[in-house]
């Protein structure tokens, strides 16, 4: 008990000290504005003061009005907290927590005050905002710099003298913002010096202009500081080209030296594994062991190959971690977590296309397949997978594994052509004009005509057209031919076997005889004028070439045998004829 009434008494006195001084502070403010008053009054005839010195005396008595609030604020803030620490022997906590309340308000009413006094003797210019755009402008750098600072440096290096420069440069701006804004304060404050101001007021002011004399001094010596990094920068800048074959021999001899190593190291642990994994299939080879690609073997591989990629970049690692190279050491581990990250992203694709490079996919090896429209065989599933047309020219292309993704494949028989024709078959095509193909490449189909002239047509298109091959293995031309009935007794036997054996020997005699294979002559129909007669002539496919003309000379036999003979030859079927033969030369 006795301790708190020695508190009490301490506040106490305490408390009477500051209302004392507020009083006479209070007093002396009050003095001084009827001086003010009086001389104002006293000189009638004196000029009409100008437009900054209306504004001068303006800040003045809002100065004064600020500090005279200030202190009755605080007289205010002292007696309230005497009465909180009354009471504490009261028992209503809601009086209490007022109290509190009040004090706090009062506080920060006395802050802004504060603050608002400041800002006024400087003509509203804060010293905090002069600091808060220097933070605000470069604080990302020391950022950007905890996050990745030996590497985001190194990997920008490129162009770190032209940031540096422009950097400084804007940092000379800024300096050059403040102190003009530090002199335009210290000017201000100046202005409101006078003789009759009280000691108080002038402390305040005179320790306003020091710290303002010294932040001035600070932004002046940081300005040449700044403007001397600036014109060394400028110099190095532009003694770049001279010392460009020192900079050069400087990284080749360090850091450039270092990477070629880890590069030399990286290939050297590859080419290990890849002539390790030579030896084996000779030594297979060797032994006359037959290598089955089969599910567990490209497992094997496909693990054989990560293990030969990670040992070989474990060793590039090592490389930079024996040098020292903590830069190149960041950037690999980076470009590490960049992958890891990538395959993370893509895991789903990536299973799908795991299947097709073990063959257990929707499309295997050594299957058919169509890919745009014409069948391919696949021959080897990788990365990038090889398919192959044996009848065309150029007939092996590269396919990204993803477009192989959404196809499936089948097995083949033997027996399936893998083009309708060859190059250098004849084709008939409907309208009966005869084709040779010249050229068929994955893209084109360059088709010769006879007499000459050629066309190109795209392969897509040139297998949805309608045609014949000649040149497989055989082909067949057959012609109607007619005699009179005066021949009707010898129409079934004689007639038949004459018109063969002398309709043969003249096709033998021709330069395509030889690849006649069979020649039949049959009755085809008692027509009403005549005996019509189909004569059929198939011929191995080498001759198909020869198709039309091999047409029109089966009539012209046929004619001839006649004319031998003395067998007479309906009229009208002979006209029929002629018209057949026109049209066919046509």
């Amino acid at each position: 008990m006795i301790n708190r009434l020695q508190q009490k008494g301490k506040f106490g006195l305490l408390s009477i000290l500051i209302l004392f001084h507020c009083l006479l502070s209070f007093s002396v403010v009050t003095a001084q504005e009827n001086e003010l008053s009086k001389d104002t009054d006293a000189k009638p005839d004196v000029e009409r003061p100008t437009e900054l010195t209306r504004q001068i005396e303006s800040t003045r008595g809002r100065l004064v009005y600020l500090m005279s609030t200030e202190q009755r604020k605080e007289l205010l803030l002292v007696q309230l907290l005497n009465q909180l620490t009354n009471s504490e022997d009261l028992e209503d906590s809601d009086e209490k927590t007022q109290l509190e309340a009040q004090i706090k308000s009062l506080r920060d009413e006395i802050t802004v005050t504060r603050e608002e006094f400041d800002t006024t003797l400087t003509g509203g210019i804060e010293q905090i905002k002069l600091e808060s755009d220097v933070d605000e402008a470069y604080n990302w750098r020391n950022d950007l710099e905890e996050i990745m600072k030996p590497i985001f440096r190194t990997m920008k290096g490129v162009t770190e003298k032209p940031r540096e420069i422009e950097r400084l440069r804007s940092k000379i701006n800024f300096l050059g913002r403040d102190i003009e804004l530090s002199k335009s304060a210290l000017a201000f404050i100046n202005q409101l010096e006078g003789e009759q101001l009280s000691d108080i007021f002038l402390l305040r002011i005179s320790t306003a202009k020091e710290a303002w004399y010294s932040r001035l001094y600070s932004l002046e010596e940081e300005h040449k500081i700044v403007e001397f990094q600036l014109q060394t920068r400028l110099d190095e800048s532009s003694n770049f080209f001279n010392n460009f074959g020192g900079t050069l021999k400087e990284f080749a001899s360090g850091r450039g030296l270092s990477i070629a190593i880890a590069i030399f190291a990286f290939w050297s642990v590859w080419m290990m594994f890849a002539y390790a994994r030579k030896a084996y299939r000779y030594v297979l080879a060797r032994r006359k062991l037959e290598f089955k690609s089969g599910l567990t073997s490209r497992v094997l591989y496909y693990v054989y190959q990560i293990l030969a990629g990670t040992v070989a970049f474990v060793a590039m690692i090592l490389v930079f971690y024996v040098n020292g190279d903590w830069i190149m050491l960041g950037v690999s581990m980076l470009i590490l977590a960049s992958v890891l990250f990538s395959i993370k992203n893509v895991l789903p694709k990536f299973i799908v296309e795991s299947k097709l490079l073990l063959n257990v996919g929707p499309v295997r090896e050594g299957e058919r397949i169509f890919y745009q429209g014409i069948p391919w065989k696949v021959d080897k599933i990788r990365i990038y997978t090889e398919l192959f047309n044996p009848l065309l020219s150029g007939g092996r292309i590269r396919v990204q594994l993803n477009e192989l993704v959404d196809m499936n494949s089948r097995p083949y028989s033997k027996f399936e052509d893998w083009f309708p024709c060859r190059e250098g078959d004849m084709l008939l095509m409907p309208e009966g004009r005869l084709v040779k193909v010249e050229l068929q490449t994955p893209d084109f189909v360059k088709l010769n005509y006879t007499g000459g002239a050629t066309t190109t047509v795209r392969t897509i298109d040139f297998l949805s057209m309608s045609f014949t091959n000649l040149s497989e293995e055989s082909f067949r031309v057959s012609s109607f031919f007619g005699i009179d009935y005066s021949l009707q007794n010898k129409s079934t036997s004689k007639v038949p076997a004459v018109f063969r054996e002398e309709i043969q020997n003249i096709l033998e005699s021709q330069n395509y005889g030889k690849y006649l294979k069979v020649l039949r002559v049959e009755l085809h129909e008692a027509a009403g004028s005549s005996l019509t007669y189909k004569i059929i002539a198939d011929f191995h496919g080498i001759a198909a070439r020869y198709h039309n003309i091999i047409a029109r000379e089966l009539q012209s036999a046929a004619i001839e045998v006649c004319n031998n003979h003395g067998w007479l030859i309906p009229f009208e079927q002979l006209t029929i004829n002629q018209a057949s033969i026109a049209e066919i030369e046509s």
